[in-house]
C-alpha cells in the first residue's frame, strides 16, 4: 500500500534558565500511528567554559541509546567536544567522536574524528556552520 503522507515530526526546545536547555523530538508514522523515533536530552553549563549534555534516543526496532557529550572552551576561539553513544538493545557502544571547534566570529569551524562501531568505520570530518545555528544561542 502506498503511503501518501510522510511522518509527522515535533521538536521541543525549552530554556528554563541560561544554564539549562531541554530538547526533545518525536516522529510519528502517519500510516500506522506508531512512534518511530523519540529523543530527549538535557544540556547544562555548570561552569563558564564547560558544557555537557545527556540524552536518550529510541529508534523503533533499531536502538535504545544513551547519548552523552561534554565540551570545554580553551579560549575565546577554541573548544573541544567529546561525545559517545551507547545502545542498550545491543549492549554495545555505537559511536564515539572527538571534535576541535574554532570560532570565526559569526561561524564555527569543526575538525573531528568519529568511530562508528555499528558500521565498523572511522570518519574524519570538517563542518562549517553559523555560530547560532538552530537554537539562537551560542553552544559554547
Amino acid at each position: 500500500m502506498e503511503r501518501p503522507w510522510g511522518n509527522v515530526r515535533a521538536d521541543l526546545w525549552y530554556y528554563p534558565t541560561n544554564d539549562l536547555t531541554i530538547k526533545g523530538d518525536w516522529e510519528l508514522n502517519s500510516h500506522n500511528g506508531e512512534t518511530e523515533i523519540a529523543e530527549g536530552s538535557v544540556a547544562f553549563h555548570p561552569r563558564e567554559r564547560w558544557n555537557a549534555e545527556v540524552g536518550f534516543r529510541h529508534i523503533e526496532t533499531v536502538a535504545s541509546a544513551l547519548q552523552t557529550s561534554a565540551a570545554y572552551r580553551f579560549s575565546p576561539r577554541y573548544a573541544m567536544r567529546v561525545s559517545a553513544e551507547y545502545d542498550f538493545k545491543a549492549n554495545d557502544p555505537i559511536s564515539t567522536e572527538i571534535t576541535i571547534i574554532r570560532s570565526l566570529h559569526m561561524w564555527n569551524l569543526e575538525f573531528g574524528v568519529g568511530r562508528d562501531s555499528g558500521e565498523d568505520e572511522t570518519t574524519f570530518f570538517i563542518n562549517f556552520y553559523p555560530l547560532e545555528l538552530i537554537s539562537g544561542r551560542k553552544t559554547l
